[in-house]
């Protein structure tokens, strides 16, 4: 009896040991699975903490149960703040109340939802859905995506496409009116030397010296437009050098008004220069040259025949202030916006049917803030247009460019002048002075700017009167050693 009992004790002993075994290779698996597990945990833990995806998981209350703690340096709160709270009880604002309640409606209509969202001045790509475990309530899961780089991107190539297409087009449309511009001298060229070449023989010296003149006027017009193109290219380009210097303006004012006093000659057009002292400024001479040429000859083709065009120049302080003044046609209000842009350029025929681009003024806009100055026109439709542009007078480029109140400080005192001395007698002599340094910047032949400033003064003494009609004579017959005698201060 006894050994049966043993034998089977044996035998439960066994089997004991093999369900032990068993059991110990569950534990080792269970362990190892925990390990792994644990591991899976910190794994997930990392990736979630430096992620650039924002995870979040929240319970059936849309209160936040877990996030990636990367979510404390895009919100700026620790996750012990974040965690177990829904948003508006953090934020305590209508806009995460909002969020909230679309939150708890997700879960009720077991519904999904994505959207762009402004998180902490950040653009947001959010996606929100709802997750659920049996027996359990459901969880709203989700994640957010900083997407601010890439929509700044899109919306900066959108813009540059945008800007792309308006250049094209602008171009199209400049290039147009570029050939346009070439076109119409260059007919007028090739038209008299034809006539030229044929009647050579025939015509007499004056009309021959006449088309040439026509020739060589229009050339310098079309030499000067492309001059414009070229330097607003290699501005453009940053090719154009910029080398200011101490210069005295009425210097190249004269360089200029060489260049382009054929235009007003053939309108008769009367240029007066003035400057109650010696100005000077410090610039790039090239550059100043573009301004003054493009105001002056801008001038001239909007003031109509017998017109006057005037040029203020004075040193102020650190800067020097010059004014380009006409009486011709003026500006509309809603034009003037549109001088200063090539893409914008508003351009019309002048007063003569002369043509241009308004690539000029560009320039003169361009290269008067390439020195830290300021430039700005007031016009009167029916009275005339003044040009205004400020360029400091000395090396420092730290100065404060200052922009007078009114439309110039010298043309104002000169209107002054006028009045007082319209209220006041006038001592002739002093008249006759003034009369002589004006007449004394001019040549004898210069027949239409002389009779211009004589005629502007309407002085009532006879010595005066007398004198004015012998100059007036003396430019008629192109008396030279008459008219210096008469002018000499």
């Amino acid at each position: 009896m006894e050994k049966p009992a043993y034998n089977e004790l044996i035998k439960q002993i066994e089997e004991l040991k093999k369900e032990n075994a068993v059991k110990q290779r569950k534990i080792e698996e269970l362990t190892k699975a925990y390990e792994i597990a644990e591991e899976d945990s910190e794994i997930l833990n990392l990736f979630l903490e430096y992620s650039p995806i924002y995870f979040f998981l929240k319970d059936e209350n849309v209160r936040a149960i877990r996030l990636s703690r990367n979510f404390e340096k895009l919100l700026g709160l620790p996750l012990e703040v974040l965690l177990n709270t829904q948003m508006h009880e953090v934020f305590k604002t209508q806009t995460a109340k909002d969020r909230d309640d679309l939150e708890l409606k997700l879960l009720k209509d077991n519904t999904s939802v994505r959207y762009e969202d402004d998180v902490i001045g950040r653009v947001a790509d959010t996606y929100k859905f709802p997750i659920q475990l049996k027996g359990k309530p459901p969880y709203l899961a989700g994640y957010v995506v900083d997407i601010t780089d890439r929509v700044l991107a899109e919306r900066a190539l959108k813009e540059s496409e945008k800007q792309l297409s308006e250049l094209n087009r602008d171009k199209d449309r400049f290039i147009t009116i570029l050939a346009h511009d070439l076109r119409n001298p260059f007919n007028s060229i090739l038209g008299y030397l034809e006539l030229l070449t044929k009647n050579i023989r025939n015509y007499d010296i004056d009309k021959t010296e006449k088309y040439i003149n026509i020739v060589n006027n229009s050339a310098k017009k079309t030499f000067n437009l492309l001059e414009d193109v070229l330097m607003w290219a290699r501005s453009h380009s940053g090719k154009l050098p910029f080398e200011p210097q101490k210069l005295v303006l009425k210097e190249a004012y004269g360089e200029v008004i060489e260049s382009i006093e054929h235009q007003a000659n053939e309108k008769r057009i009367a240029i007066d220069y003035f400057e109650p002292e010696k100005t000077t400024l410090f610039a790039d001479l090239k550059m100043l040259k573009t301004i003054l040429r493009n105001l002056i000859s801008n001038a001239i083709k909007f003031t109509h025949t017998n017109g006057q065009i005037t040029i203020f120049a004075q040193n102020n302080e650190n800067q020097t202030t010059i004014s380009v003044s006409d009486n011709g046609v003026g500006i509309e209000e809603n034009i003037k916006n549109n001088l200063w842009e090539v893409l914008r350029q508003y351009t019309s025929t002048g007063t003569a049917h002369e043509s241009g681009t308004g690539l000029g003024l560009v320039l003169c806009k361009e290269f008067v803030e390439k020195h830290n100055g300021k430039i700005w026109v007031e016009s009167e439709v029916g009275k005339g247009t003044t040009f205004t542009f400020v360029l400091p007078n000395t090396n420092n480029q730290n100065i404060d460019i200052k922009q007078p109140k009114s439309k110039s400080n010298l043309q104002k005192e000169n209107e002054m002048s006028n009045e007082e001395q319209q209220k006041s007698p006038i001592d002739p002599s002093s008249e006759m002075l003034i009369l002589k340094q004006k007449l004394s910047e001019l040549f004898y032949y210069e027949t239409s700017k002389i009779l211009h400033i004589l005629n502007n003064d309407k002085t009532q003494n006879e010595e005066l009167i007398m004198w004015k009609k012998d100059v007036e004579n003396a430019a008629y017959d192109s008396n030279e050693k008459k008219f210096l005698s008469l002018t000499k201060i």
